[in-house]
């Protein structure tokens, strides 16, 4: 988004830092990790997983795990993060390949080497979301 104006006033300067600010803090998860509160950038944010009833927010160098619900953490995410199984969702900035598993399954290949099943039900959403 671009804002323009005839003169850059600091209303319209206080304005523009606003904005900045707020699709900065758009970026960001929260999560709650034991004691703590922790802070996932989308940017570096590679998969969710889920594990029983804990959801694995994997990032590009650590691990975090936390209670919740894969649902309410997808409405939070941007459009770059698509699930690809009933308990996985993945950024497509990471998404390096696909290759053809068994029983009609594919097998994501992410940037990090880490492999991860692509259901067939959520196959033509991948798909969709790749433009393919």
């Amino acid at each position: 988004m671009q804002v323009t104006a005839h003169d850059y006033s600091d209303n319209v300067n206080q304005l523009i830092a606003y904005i900045e600010e707020y699709k900065h803090f758009d970026q960001i998860i929260s999560i709650n990790v034991g004691n703590a509160i922790k802070f996932i950038n989308q940017d570096s944010l590679v998969a969710i997983e889920v594990y029983g009833d804990e959801l694995r927010f994997f990032s590009e160098k650590t691990a975090y795990t936390t209670r919740g619900r894969l649902y309410k953490t997808l409405e939070k995410l941007d459009r770059r993060f698509v699930q690809i199984a009933r308990g996985t969702v993945i950024n497509i900035n990471y998404l390096q390949s696909l290759e053809a598993g068994f029983s009609g399954n594919m097998t994501a290949i992410m940037k990090n080497d880490r492999k991860i099943n692509v259901s067939r039900r959520y196959l033509i959403n991948l798909k969709e979301r790749l433009g393919l």
